[in-house]
């Protein structure tokens, strides 16, 4: 696995192209209330400053599995990032 430096900053980058994928959302579909997009980007916000505490923390034992199966767990969270971004 990667550091955890390169793994923030991965996660870093991909929460900025999300806000700006709901920012350009926003502009050209004007029917979408600035709330909606708020609520979005307030939403994504949360869940970096979330995974980026989990990563922080760490879980780690002397044979390294426990940390293996907990950062395999963040991977999954990250990858579920764009579903919060439904304007239903």
């Amino acid at each position: 696995m990667a550091s955890k430096k390169n793994l923030k900053k991965d996660i870093k980058k991909l929460t900025g192209d999300l806000m700006g994928e709901c920012l350009t959302f926003g502009y050209f579909h004007q029917e979408v209330s600035s709330e909606k997009i708020g609520a979005a980007l307030d939403a994504l916000m949360e869940a970096h400053n979330e995974i980026i505490a989990r990563i922080n923390a760490g879980i780690y034992d002397k044979k390294g599995k426990g940390s293996k199966a907990h950062f395999q767990a963040i991977i999954q969270d990250v990858m579920k990032m764009p579903d919060l971004l439904k304007f239903d």
